[in-house]
């Protein structure tokens, strides 16, 4: 089969059996990719004419995402000749992920699960990042993936919230080890999470760590001092995990018509706000959800469950857009590197 890319009109053979993403790989075309395995969505993009198969490693592929004629290349193969819109980088295939130095030059507990870091890059190098992408940290060889949780900075710094996951060897560094003044490794940005239309009514959607992208695209919203209706739905277990509410309460003073609801989802005693899971909120609070370009972030759960909740409210496909934190089990020494959350 063929494979011909646009806007490029760069064309290439893929072999049955081969993923999309290996193909142009074997002949020295690179496309935007992370952790090829179908958990960061870094390699996503939009089938125009043909059609493929997926295997089963799709994680980062939502309905709404296939209804739109989207394809994760890593894990895609082809039924036919295809065209594909597709971002080609200028790096040879057969180099390695271009990495950046970054120096740790603020570490900070923001609660009793997440580290806050500030990264600060040498001149020139700081990536030139959306609102809404996110960051490959290398360790031990492989790419840890982390959403970047700030607006561009003057400065060229960039904050990231590491939530610490069971068993996971990079989050117990990050927590246990790591100092300022460290030296990491950055590749990307990557992915295609961001704000869409900056006119339109927003639902924002967030579980746990899923507030760090958001946060970045309301502190890029805010210079513009937007009117439309803004609403932050934010899910944690307990209340003393919602450790943005000072940023969030910073940009929403610029908002004309903000509204954020932190929602608890186990037993707290010390909450007195809004109990249960957040998507069941946002279905209670907003039934009709069409007026709404609606982002949700967070686990994979919460992502389906709020994309069920979208549909149902009438949100076309158009308007749906998530960013899903898959934990991807440890590769063996055959596989590509993992992403999007961290494994053991």
């Amino acid at each position: 089969m063929q494979v011909v890319l646009i806007p490029s009109g760069t064309s290439f053979s893929c072999e049955r059996g081969e993923t999309i993403l290996a193909a142009a790989k074997r002949q020295a075309i690179n496309l935007a990719s992370a952790c090829e395995n179908g958990a960061c969505g870094a390699c996503k993009s939009e089938v125009v004419a043909g059609a493929v198969d997926h295997d089963d490693r799709a994680s980062a592929l939502t309905r709404t995402d296939l209804a739109l004629g989207k394809a994760l290349l890593c894990c895609a193969y082809a039924r036919s000749d295809l065209t594909i819109k597709a971002t080609e980088i200028a790096l040879r295939s057969d180099q390695p992920a271009a990495t950046v130095p970054a120096r740790v030059v603020r570490l900070q507990r923001l609660s009793p699960s997440v580290v806050g870091l500030t990264l600060r890059f040498p001149p020139g190098m700081s990536p030139a990042f959306k609102p809404g992408q996110f960051v490959g940290i290398e360790w031990q060889g492989r790419l840890r993936s982390f959403s970047i949780a700030n607006a561009a900075r003057a400065d060229g710094t960039i904050d990231l919230h590491i939530g610490r996951v069971q068993n996971g060897q990079f989050t117990s560094h990050v927590f246990e080890t790591l100092t300022e003044g460290a030296i990491l490794r950055l590749a990307g940005p990557f992915g295609e999470f961001g704000i869409a239309d900056d006119q339109r009514p927003m639902l924002f959607v967030a579980g746990g760590t899923g507030i760090a992208p958001i946060v970045s695209m309301l502190q890029a919203l805010a210079p513009s001092a937007p009117r439309q209706p803004i609403r932050l739905y934010w899910g944690c277990r307990t209340s003393r995990e919602f450790y943005a509410s000072a940023q969030i309460d910073d940009v929403a003073a610029t908002f004309a018509d903000f509204r954020c609801v932190q929602v608890v989802s186990d037993d707290d005693q010390q909450w007195g706000g809004r109990s249960g899971f957040v998507h069941d909120i946002v279905r209670s609070d907003v039934p009709d959800l069409c007026q709404f370009d609606v982002y949700a972030c967070g686990n994979p759960l919460l992502v389906r469950a709020m994309e069920d909740v979208a549909i149902e409210g009438g949100v076309p496909p158009a308007h749906f857009f998530a960013d899903s934190f898959n934990l991807v089990p440890p590769p063996t020494t055959a596989d590509p590197i993992p992403a999007r959350g961290v494994t053991a």
